[in-house]
């Protein structure tokens, strides 16, 4: 009877999950596995699904999320980490929350920072605050290259604006990629 009841459950929650897509404006929780601790902190984290229906992940890029279960997104994830030649076995893991968290509230900082991922947004925030947030540039990255993906469109901010780009504003949403050091630049910030 033990056994019945198990199997009724695995079922159940079977068919659950599958039931569940993934929706755009929200958040989902990804992690993987098969790979060493140390990267495994690349990725680990909640990720927002952007109003196109797109997460950005790291190395990879945007790749489609809304409409998928997440057990296609997570194949998918997995293959364009083997693809890319960045991981030769990863195991992704993907978790939907009930309680949907709105993309209004917060920004994702990614690229040559310390911390990349999602961080909460608030009121007036400028570039510099959002980079901050994401515990800074890196060794890697330079503050004077910054990409911000708003609504569909890259814009670049370039040191030709004198530093006043760090005190450009930041909106709900947007995206902001801060670019690594070149061989001819002296150094990050």
């Amino acid at each position: 009877m033990k056994r019945i009841t198990l199997l009724l459950l695995a079922l159940l929650a079977s068919v659950a999950g599958l039931s569940a897509q993934i929706e755009r404006n929200t958040t989902i929780k990804i992690s993987i596995v098969g790979v060493p601790p140390s990267e495994q902190a690349r990725i680990n984290q909640n990720y927002p699904v952007d109003s196109q229906g797109n997460v950005r992940m790291w190395e990879i890029g945007s790749i489609r999320a809304a409409g998928l279960q997440p057990t296609t997104l997570a194949k998918r994830i997995e293959a364009a980490y083997r693809s890319a030649q960045i991981y030769t076995s990863p195991t992704i893991l993907i978790e939907t929350g009930s309680a949907k968290e709105s993309l209004n509230e917060q920004v994702t900082v990614t690229g040559k920072v310390n911390r990349p991922g999602p961080i909460p947004w608030v009121k007036d925030m400028t570039l510099a605050q959002a980079i901050a947030a994401a515990g800074g540039v890196n060794t890697f990255g330079t503050s004077k290259r910054v990409y911000v993906y708003r609504e569909g469109k890259k814009y670049e901010l370039s040191p030709r604006t004198n530093d006043r780009h760090k005190l450009e504003r930041i909106y709900a949403g947007d995206t902001v990629e801060v670019d690594q050091v070149k061989a001819w630049e002296s150094g990050g910030e």
